[in-house]
């Protein structure tokens, strides 16, 4: 069950919580998965959407009090909010989940996906996580990341994380090299002409699309784009 997620996640965020107990540059708070209602309990089925880190997601009280609250059910169980605050219309990341899940689920798109980031740890207020943060956390976010990925068990997992993404993928492939089995490039950074492009690898009977942040991009290249590989 989904819900059993939460009895092994807590005490991996205690362990996280250990990493970066000397981290005092900036108050930071810790991000737990969120699914929607309607997320298929069924093996291999659904869709996990991954950024990179929260920009900002503040919460009162030190560490452990933020993470009581953060596994209350009416917190974790909900991705309403995103439509219904409209935090789409000031998150180019939102909006694009919106653009791709509002097209295979219609009624309520926010109730069949689910959603994480690749770093659990931010600061509190706004920005991502610095270096000497990323570091800190990073062994334990990857061990955080697989406990999700093995019990939400999805179909495909999107990875909107571009140069983020690091070794993840390696990790996630059982220490092994893997190549991507297709690539859509679906625009050009306007300063450099930097090539953004999807690819595809498979891991473990799942697929993953790995993609660049939609922030100052094409959203409807990137939508169309990641309906096409869903599609196939």
């Amino acid at each position: 069950m989904i819900e059993n997620l939460f009895c092994d996640l807590k005490k991996l965020y205690v362990e996280l919580g250990e990493k970066i107990a000397n981290y005092t540059k900036t108050k930071v708070s810790p991000l737990v998965p969120h699914w929607g209602n309607l997320f298929p309990r069924e093996s291999n089925t659904g869709i996990l959407f991954v950024g990179r880190a929260t920009n900002g997601s503040s919460t009162e009280g030190n560490y452990m009090d933020q993470l009581e609250k953060a596994f209350e059910p009416k917190r974790y169980h909900d991705i309403e909010w995103v439509e219904s605050k409209k935090m789409y219309k000031k998150s180019a990341f939102w909006r694009v989940i919106r653009g791709v899940a509002s097209k295979l689920y219609p009624e309520k798109w926010f109730d069949h996906i689910a959603w994480s980031d690749i770093y659990k740890i931010a600061p509190s207020k706004n920005g991502n996580p610095d270096n000497e943060l990323k570091k800190l956390q990073k062994s334990k976010c990857l061990e955080i990341l697989k406990a999700e990925i093995d019990v939400l068990s999805p179909e495909c997992v999107i990875l909107f994380v571009g140069g983020w993404k690091e070794d993840f993928l390696y990790e996630l492939n059982h220490k092994k090299e893997t190549k991507s089995i297709k690539s859509i490039v679906w625009g050009y950074g306007k300063r450099n002409n930097k090539k953004y492009c999807a690819k595809v690898y498979q891991i473990d009977n799942r697929k993953y699309i790995l993609t660049e942040h939609p922030q100052c991009k094409n959203e409807e290249a990137h939508i169309k784009c990641l309906l096409e590989l869903l599609k196939q």
